[in-house]
């Protein structure tokens, strides 16, 4: 089994990759508005990463974000659809009774619990896609669930350090609108009770809504 991400900053990218790539089952993890420098809108950054789609193996699985209402009306021919998410009506494969913590995650699938070192509600989902690749390709379940717990962050991606008694929750390997909120929303869940700090850099490559979507962020710094 080969892992890819596919990474575009430009139109083209996607629909270059895939089509070298051919894979037998695609992610989209969602339409963000990260890139709109090359991409210019979220419009146009939903028809570049729905590319993907269309190189798809024939009988292939694509697994979409079911939370996300830009993939709401999406097909895929022949190919199996399966979306991931946390409510029913959403998603064919749903998260429940979620706990997430200073130390990572639990939440239940069909009944069977599993438990990660990745921090926030957005990672439970990201380990719904996992789940649902594993589950395509006739992986065990208790091997999904070994291999999710032994499973630790990549550095400089939500990763919570101790220093001198000061929790520092870095995330700063980089940023977009999207990755921004899901690290604040993190940080309100957690238990602590201490005063609470931002410390960010720019978030890159958002073209003319940059100003715009800068404010947005610090507003809802604001807010929390």
């Amino acid at each position: 089994v080969l892992v890819l991400e596919m990474g575009t900053n430009a139109p083209g990218e996607i629909d270059r990759l895939s089509s070298i790539i051919g894979p037998q089952i695609g992610i989209l993890t969602q339409i963000g508005l990260a890139h709109l420098e090359g991409l210019k809108s979220h419009e146009g950054v939903r028809e570049e990463k729905l590319k993907l789609i269309s190189h798809v193996e024939r009988g292939g699985v694509v697994i979409l974000n079911g939370q996300d209402p830009m993939l709401k009306d999406v097909t895929c021919g022949q190919n199996k659809l399966v979306r991931v998410g946390f409510a029913k009506d959403l998603a064919d494969l749903t998260a429940e009774q979620i706990w997430c913590h200073e130390t990572g995650s639990s939440f239940y699938v069909n009944g069977q619990m599993f438990e990660t070192q990745l921090l926030g509600r957005h990672n439970v989902l990201n380990c719904l896609f996992a789940i649902a690749a594993a589950e395509a390709l006739g992986v065990e379940k208790t091997s999904a669930q070994k291999a999710m717990s032994s499973f630790k962050p990549v550095a400089g991606r939500m990763v919570l350090k101790q220093i001198e008694g000061i929790y520092f929750l870095d995330d700063s390997y980089n940023s977009n609108p999207g990755s921004f909120k899901a690290a604040l929303e993190t940080i309100k869940e957690f238990k602590l009770r201490e005063r609470r700090g931002v410390v960010c850099g720019d978030m890159l490559e958002l073209g003319s809504q940059s100003e715009a979507l800068h404010r947005e962020i610090g507003a809802l710094i604001a807010s929390m």
